[in-house]
C-alpha cells in the first residue's frame, strides 16, 4: 500500500492484510472513516510505524493489536476510538512512542503497559480516564520524552513514584482532579524541562527539593489551592523561563531571588494572598502589572501603589 499523508484520503479501501511487507503506514491528518478493529495487525508482520492520527477512525482496539510485535511507533491520536486499552498492548516490547490522545478511551488502564521498557513517549491526554494514576504508568521509568495524562478525570494524590522518571523531559498532568500535596520526589526528575500540574485541586506547599530540577524551563502550578510561601530556592533554578503560580493561596512576600533568574520570560503570581513590597528589580519592572494583580496585600512602584510605610503624613500647623 502506498504511504500517504496530508492527502485528504476519505477511506481505506485496500486489503491491508495483503500488505504483508508494509513497514510504514502514515495517513495522519486526513478524513479517513474506518473501523480500527479491522486493521489486521496479525498480518502486518513487518510494520514498524503506524500513524493514523487526526482522522475519523472509530471502534475499539482488540487484543489482535498485541500481535504487532515489530511496531516501534504507534500514533492513534485525534480519532474517535472508544472502549478500553487492551492488555495485549503491553506485549509490544519494541514500542518507543505510544500516542492515544484525543479519543474516547476509558478505564481501566492495563497493568501490562508497565512492561513497555523501551517506551520513550506516552500520551493518553484528552480521553475519559478516571480514578487514580495507576502504578503501571509510574513503572514507565524509561520515558525520555513525554508523559501526558492531561485533560482526563484522574483524581487522588500524585504518586511518589513519579520521581523515579529520571530522564523524562515533559510531564503534563493538567486539567484533572488531582488532590493532595506536591511530591518532593519530583525533584529527582533532573532531565525535566516542562512540568504542568495546572487546573487541579492540589494543596500544600511547594517543596524546596524541586531546586534539583536543574533543567526545567516551564513550571506551571496555576489554578490549584497551594498555600505557604514561595520557596526562595526557586530563584536558583537558572534554566527557568516560565513560572506560573497564579490562582492559588500562596502567602508571604515575593522572593527577591526570582529576579536573579537569567532566562525568565514569563512570571505570573496573580490571584494569590501575597503581601508586602514587590522588590524593585529590573526584571520585575519589565513584567506586566497583571503578573502581580489580585494580591490585595502587595504594593510598590511596579503596581503604582505606595506601601503604607512609604506614605508621608502631612502635619497641619
Amino acid at each position: 500500500m502506498k504511504k500517504e499523508s496530508y492527502c485528504n484520503i476519505a477511506g481505506l479501501t485496500a486489503d491491508l492484510g495483503a500488505c504483508t511487507r508494509l513497514e510504514v503506514l502514515v495517513v495522519e491528518h486526513n478524513s479517513i472513516d474506518f473501523d480500527v478493529s479491522r486493521i489486521p495487525f496479525s498480518m502486518l508482520k513487518k510494520l514498524r510505524v503506524l500513524n493514523i492520527g487526526r482522522n475519523r477512525f472509530r471502534g475499539v482496539l482488540t487484543k489482535d493489536i498485541g500481535r504487532a510485535s515489530t511496531v516501534t511507533v504507534m500514533q492513534l491520536n485525534g480519532n474517535q476510538i472508544s472502549g478500553q486499552i487492551p492488555g495485549a498492548l503491553g506485549l509490544l516490547s519494541m514500542l518507543t512512542v505510544l500516542d492515544l490522545s484525543a479519543n474516547q478511551l476509558s478505564d481501566p488502564i492495563p497493568e501490562t503497559l508497565g512492561n513497555l521498557a523501551l517506551l520513550e513517549d506516552f500520551s493518553i491526554a484528552q480521553n475519559k480516564f478516571a480514578g487514580r494514576i495507576p502504578s503501571s504508568v509510574c513503572n514507565l521509568v524509561g520515558l525520555t520524552r513525554r508523559l501526558d495524562l492531561s485533560r482526563n478525570n484522574f483524581f487522588g494524590t500524585l504518586p511518589m513514584a513519579l520521581g523515579g522518571m529520571k530522564w523524562v523531559k515533559i510531564i503534563d498532568l493538567s486539567r484533572n482532579m488531582l488532590s493532595g500535596g506536591l511530591p518532593p520526589s519530583l525533584g529527582g526528575c533532573e532531565s525535566l524541562i516542562s512540568l504542568d500540574l495546572s487546573l487541579n485541586k492540589l494543596s500544600g506547599s511547594i517543596p524546596s527539593t524541586w531546586i534539583n530540577m536543574v533543567s526545567i524551563n516551564k513550571l506551571d502550578l496555576s489554578s490549584n489551592t497551594l498555600s505557604g510561601e514561595i520557596p526562595p530556592e526557586l530563584g536558583e533554578i537558572s534554566s527557568l523561563k516560565r513560572l506560573d503560580l497564579s490562582k492559588n493561596k500562596l502567602t508571604g512576600s515575593v522572593p527577591s531571588s526570582l529576579a536573579n533568574l537569567p532566562k525568565l520570560e514569563m512570571l505570573d503570581l496573580s490571584s494569590n494572598l501575597l503581601s508586602g513590597k514587590i522588590p524593585d528589580f529590573p526584571l520585575f519592572r519589565s513584567l506586566r502589572r497583571s503578573s502581580f494583580s489580585g494580591n490585595p496585600g502587595l504594593c510598590g512602584a511596579i503596581l503604582n501603589l505606595p506601601c503604607k510605610s512609604e506614605i508621608k503624613v502631612k502635619h497641619v500647623a
